[in-house]
């Protein structure tokens, strides 16, 4: 009479040709249950040793026996090893991509920001950089200025304010309060002393 295997379930075969006739134990496949298949989480097929049920956080593949990548957040797809979503910072497929200028994470599939974005930066994915005649940064999805460098006005920042005004000027059409002998609303033209005159 044939020895059975242990890892056959109840420690049972056919005693002719040691077929695990109630199948293997968990971790196992094969004839005569012999083969390895500890990866899995649960039971594995019993002629292929793939697996059966889901596969062990941060595995994927037919055996479970690949790993999924380091930015993957967690779990990955068990048969393409696609990651279900990614580290903070990261986007794609298997999050192999940076989203640098978001300041609370972006988007896994398409990268954009899901907040605001860092300093200086703007645009759906915060790759874009602020002019740099904004002051503490512009609107993410525009690009406009929301403060402008002393002297400068326009959504842009890069208009200049008129050579006669006081204490700077308006943020946005340039107004501005003029010294003496300048004129306009902007204060970019002086008084024409020959027509004062007349």
């Amino acid at each position: 009479s044939l020895e059975c295997s242990v890892n056959c379930i109840q420690q049972t075969c056919n005693n002719i040709t040691g077929y695990c006739a109630q199948g293997c134990k968990n971790g196992f496949y094969g004839y005569f249950c012999n083969n390895d298949c500890s990866g899995c989480l649960g039971r594995c097929h019993r002629d292929t040793g793939e697996c059966e049920g889901a596969c062990p956080v941060w595995k994927f593949g037919t055996r479970c026996e690949q790993t999924c990548d380091q930015n993957c957040q967690g779990q990955c797809n068990k048969t393409t090893g696609v990651c279900i979503s990614c580290v903070n910072g990261r986007f794609g497929r298997y999050c192999g991509n940076i989203c640098s200028g978001c300041l609370s994470g972006c988007d896994k599939d398409n990268g954009e920001c899901e907040g605001a974005c860092t300093e200086g930066k703007f645009g759906t994915r915060c790759e874009e950089s602020c002019r740099q005649t904004c002051q503490n940064g512009c609107v993410k999805n525009s690009g406009d200025c929301t403060n402008c460098m002393k002297g400068t006005y326009g959504k842009s920042c890069n208009e200049i304010c008129g050579a006669g005004c006081v204490f700077g000027c308006d943020l946005i059409n340039g107004h501005c309060a003029c010294k003496p002998g300048w004129e306009a609303e902007t204060c970019k033209s002086m008084f024409n002393m020959f027509q004062i005159l007349m």
